[in-house]
């Protein structure tokens, strides 16, 4: 048990670099704060209210304090956005690539303040290109370890069934409204598995798939990914973020951009 202000102080330096700009650090203090409010409202019925992974954030615990990251936190105590007057999920990831994903895309959250914004911030940010070439063997045994298999005759598109021998191509089937992939076609000796980018990219593992933002070239027996930013894309773009500040814009102004309609208020 421990006092939620001590909370992000042993999560923020995990979250960013504590040299980056102040300003940066507390826009950082901010939406961190805020995912943990809104994270608690899913545990009422356990004996913890958040996890010290991803699937909460990371807290290292007070010997990871920074005093840079703990001013930020001092600076900005209490402080959280809300939208329409509650807590909501915060989102925030590495280097958007450009514009930011719309959470609709993703999950079934649709809101004013996660629809996605033009982000002309992160363009130098050393994330923004990637590329990643894999061999087909590399995918198709990646892919059947986490359950996708190649059984299906084209162009019956269910799935499972580990008895393709190879795979021969991989085709972008649609883009959602950003022009990020939303689904993959994987063919092999007229077998065919059609997946969401989504799980494709959490079975290849993403951070070799670093976004969904992505062009894709065939190369004998692998594939050449070219992509633009690192993460889900939703919410605050992180190297966004540090680029505003350096600019000079305060943390108040730079939540407003990424989450419009928002409020910060203290609770």
């Amino acid at each position: 048990e421990l006092d939620i202000e001590d909370y992000v102080k042993g999560i923020l330096c995990h979250e960013a670099a504590p040299w980056w700009p102040q300003e940066a650090l507390k826009a950082q203090a901010v939406i961190a704060r805020s995912y943990a409010v809104y994270q608690k409202q899913f545990t009422k019925d356990k004996d913890f209210d958040l996890t010290n992974d991803i699937y909460s954030q990371v807290y290292g615990g007070k010997t990871s304090e920074k005093w840079r990251t703990n001013l930020a936190v001092n600076s900005t105590r209490g402080k959280v956005l809300v939208f329409e007057g509650k807590a909501f999920p915060s989102y925030y990831h590495a280097t958007c690539g450009g514009h930011t994903e719309d959470a609709a895309q993703l999950w079934k959250i649709d809101i004013a303040p996660l629809k996605g914004v033009k982000c002309p911030f992160c363009l130098n940010s050393p994330h923004f290109r990637w590329e990643k070439k894999i061999p087909f063997a590399e995918i198709k045994q990646r892919l059947e370890a986490k359950g996708h298999g190649f059984g299906n005759r084209k162009p019956n598109h269910s799935p499972l069934a580990n008895n393709c021998p190879r795979i021969e191509n991989i085709n972008i089937i649609s883009l959602n409204d950003s022009g990020r992939i939303k689904s993959l076609g994987i063919e092999g000796q007229g077998r065919v598995l059609e997946i969401s980018v989504k799980d494709f990219r959490q079975a290849l593992d993403p951070n070799i798939i670093r976004s969904t933002n992505f062009t894709l070239e065939i190369s004998g027996d692998a594939a050449h990914f070219k992509g633009l930013g690192w993460g889900h894309g939703v919410g605050l773009c992180q190297w966004g973020m540090y680029f505003m500040a350096k600019k000079g814009r305060r943390y108040p102004d730079i939540l407003k951009y990424y989450f419009p309609q928002t409020e910060l208020v203290s609770q």
